[in-house]
């Protein structure tokens, strides 16, 4: 069996073990390892703020880790929770990003998971005028996105 079809019968055995109804389970076509549930009764696998979705997320990589001998990436996606929660993210962070750069100043965000920190990491990768930086410890841990003054450098110009 490969990492995905592993995958899928541990999210349908954990699913059936719980009694939680489900209509399929299928991967996005990315190079990411994302699973969608699509289920009727979404509001008992998402959880309060996402919490029992999160920990379905974290027990199934962790049984597939120790099936395929190697630590596994994976984010269980619910009716389309997680892509919703993405968007909301990179909105806020596009905002205060902007913020950032037009006060030329630097924003500490509020505390949040380590999934929303690389969510926010990932979309300034490739912008040269802000960085980001996790900081806190804990529950605290947020990140800061720092304006940068963009340096051309040139070498052709020396």
């Amino acid at each position: 069996m490969d990492k995905k079809e592993i995958i899928k019968k541990t999210i349908e055995n954990t699913l059936t073990h719980l009694s939680i109804p489900y209509t399929s389970i299928f991967f996005d076509e990315s190079p990411l390892l994302w699973v969608t549930v699509e289920t009727n009764d979404s509001a008992i696998l998402i959880g309060r703020g996402g919490d029992t979705i999160r920990a379905l997320n974290q027990l199934v990589q962790k049984i597939v880790s120790k099936v395929c001998g190697e630590e596994i990436s994976l984010t269980i996606d619910v009716n389309g929770y997680k892509k919703k929660e993405k968007d909301r993210i990179i909105q806020k962070a596009k905002l205060l990003g902007d913020r950032a750069k037009n006060f030329r100043v630097n924003i500490n965000l509020e505390p949040m998971s380590a999934y929303e920190r690389l969510i926010i990491h990932e979309y300034f990768s490739e912008d040269p005028l802000i960085q980001t930086e996790s900081a806190g410890e804990g529950r605290d841990r947020h990140v800061v996105l720092k304006y940068t003054e963009s340096v051309s450098s040139d070498i052709s110009s020396l």
